[in-house]
């Protein structure tokens, strides 16, 4: 076999193992809402002046279904605050599951003295230290 064939029948092997390498951010930076009122987008956009539709342009179409959908698609559709909350309680859930991920260290310790009968007692003792990728107790 030529070297030229067996760089050919590798090369897709080649393309798999590098492709895997691809870098993949953590976490997004965090987009930055602007307030509409003070965007000033109708100065910008000339259609928003001259016959820009209006805020239920549906309704000129005259058709109820169209007109149910969209009210019940507007009755059920979150807020940007509210799918903003969800997000971050999502990443929040995500991070406690990870963090169960990683190593703990536990030490228990017992003495018990049962020898006479008036002088028994019990001493337990347990500390959990988790460990994680910050190092020992750090949240």
């Amino acid at each position: 076999m030529d070297t030229a064939a067996r760089y050919l029948r590798y090369s897709p092997l080649a393309f798999v193992l590098l492709a895997g390498c691809a870098l993949i951010q953590d976490d997004p930076s965090q987009v930055r809402i602007v307030n509409p009122q003070q965007a000033e987008l109708a100065q910008v956009i000339h259609l928003a002046n001259s016959g820009w539709p209006t805020a239920r342009w549906w309704e000129g179409y005259d058709d109820a279904q169209l007109n149910m959908l969209v009210n019940r698609a507007l009755q059920n559709s979150p807020t940007m605050q509210a799918a903003r909350l969800r997000i971050s309680q999502s990443q929040s859930t995500v991070e406690l599951a990870q963090s169960a991920m990683g190593v703990q260290a536990t030490a228990v310790a017992a003495q018990n003295r049962l020898r006479v009968t008036n002088k028994q007692f019990t001493w337990p003792y347990s500390y959990s230290l988790p460990v994680d990728k910050n190092g020992p107790g750090t949240p």
